[in-house]
């Protein structure tokens, strides 16, 4: 009898690194299925790969309801569940969505000076770009947290006057420099705590079993092999799926950050410490 393992794939193209590899490797291709190695190892333990898309607050809720088994979730969602249970996710070591400077698929658009913002517009797919956003908001630009009134919205907010968008849609709409001010939030991260990583994502797992290693190591696996030997086909896929010039694809995939280092987990704890010291993880239910 076969044990399935459900698989999150967040539809961002920032995740094409292992999102692109592994669709390949479920459809039998040859490179990929010679190639990885755990994978066969868990086909031999009679282990099936599933998965299922969405955007990141889609997949922090399945793997909290036990719907999935692993999926990359906002690191906000893991610090959450840190603070206030134990041991509700088993992280993924040494794998991360991150920025170590430019992001450029995490911006805030206003054509209001920032420090003179009374209502922010904030998206509805990520908790993680919107607790920075009131990090950043306090801790850089002064604000007092509790007069600012913070309203979700979905899509692209095109009416609007301020508005964050992260993900392919923040990519595409920076293309179009049409608002006043754009703030690259992994850049002014990165600049407010002296050159440290922005981690807005994580690996985690709810696996029990004898897969939950090999399982960590097909994600790592695929990820290298990707890097290696597929960036040129996901710009493609990505250029596919977005429109975005593969100049800029290009730019944008050699500037994200997959790995969890020390200075990684230094930059979580910072960022962990900053959401407490504002509250700003009791009040998740608000974002």
């Amino acid at each position: 009898m076969k044990k399935l393992i459900r698989i999150g794939q967040i539809s961002y193209i920032n995740c094409l690194v292992f999102n692109y590899p592994l669709d390949l490797l479920l459809k039998g291709d040859s490179r990929l299925v010679n190639e990885i190695k755990n994978y066969k190892k868990l086909q031999e333990l009679g282990y099936e790969l599933e998965t299922i898309q969405g955007v990141p607050s889609e997949l922090n809720s399945l793997l909290n309801e036990n719907k999935l088994d692993i999926a990359p979730i906002s690191s906000f969602e893991f610090l959450r569940h840190n603070n206030l249970e134990t041991e509700r996710y088993k992280l993924i070591p040494k794998a991360s969505i991150s920025s170590i400077g430019k992001v450029k698929s995490v911006i805030f658009f206003s054509n209001t000076a920032i420090e003179e913002l009374k209502t922010i517009n904030i998206s509805n797919e990520s908790a993680s770009s919107v607790g920075l956003l009131k990090i950043l908001l306090k801790e850089k630009y002064g604000h007092d947290l509790s007069k600012l009134e913070f309203h979700k919205f979905s899509g692209y907010g095109d009416e609007l006057e301020n508005k964050l968008l992260i993900g392919d849609k923040a990519l595409e709409k920076i293309q179009k420099d049409d608002y006043k001010y754009a703030l690259d939030l992994g850049e002014e991260w990165y600049q407010f705590t002296d050159t440290l990583p922005m981690v807005f994502g994580l690996w985690a797992h709810r696996l029990e079993d004898n897969s939950a290693e090999l399982v960590s190591d097909l994600v790592h696996e695929l990820k290298d092999y990707a890097l290696k030997n597929l960036l040129e086909d996901i710009i493609i896929e990505a250029y596919r799926k977005t429109g975005i010039s593969k100049k800029v694809l290009y730019d944008y995939y050699n500037e994200l950050n997959f790995d969890f280092s020390e200075k990684h987990e230094k930059a979580l704890k910072k960022y962990e410490a900053y959401l407490l010291e504002n509250d700003i993880i009791k009040q998740a239910q608000n974002i």
